[in-house]
């Protein structure tokens, strides 16, 4: 059985491990992965800061997904937006459960803190099964990603894009 919690510093190395299959599965993969920063950068979502938190999805012990978000007040006003910053569910627990149960606790955890709006997506990619689970919580289809790689073996030439035809 899998069940969704709240991370705690325990669960560091797993989520860590967790990041890792995520970069190497999805469009990140193209940015460099420093184990260093990305342990560091959990300190965020571990510390019990009311503004961010980390769910952890469970199956017999071992942590097979995970789901981090924050809480901020949009930057023009002082409505509360939810935001999930990072899911994702191992590939073996796909379809178990995992991500549904780490999304109610996400919305749970939302509505707890009193944000006005929640915000979550695939930034990384298509994924109907991601899109399909979003809408049984009720959320609908708002915008999308655009992604330009600036350097690297996979920039774009932009040499070749005449300016004008994107400016105002």
């Amino acid at each position: 059985m899998t069940v969704s919690r709240i991370a705690t510093e325990n669960d560091r190395l797993a989520i860590f491990k967790l990041a890792a299959q995520m970069h190497l599965e999805t469009d990140f993969r193209f940015y460099d992965f420093d184990p260093g920063i990305a342990i560091a950068g959990l300190s965020e979502w571990l510390s019990g800061e009311p503004n961010s938190v980390m769910f952890v999805a469970e199956a017999d012990g071992e942590v097979v997904g995970m789901l981090g978000a924050t809480l901020r007040s949009t930057w023009f006003g002082r409505h509360k937006l939810a935001s999930e910053e990072l899911f994702y569910v191992a590939v073996a627990h796909r379809g178990s459960g995992a991500a549904h149960q780490m999304l109610q606790s996400f919305c749970d955890w939302a509505a707890e803190v009193g944000a006005q709006h929640l915000r979550a997506g695939v930034a990384t990619g298509s994924s109907p099964a991601a899109e399909k689970l979003y809408e049984r919580f009720g959320m609908h289809y708002v915008g999308g990603n655009f992604s330009l790689y600036m350097v690297g073996d996979r920039a774009e030439d932009l040499s070749r894009k005449d300016i004008r035809e994107v400016s105002p």
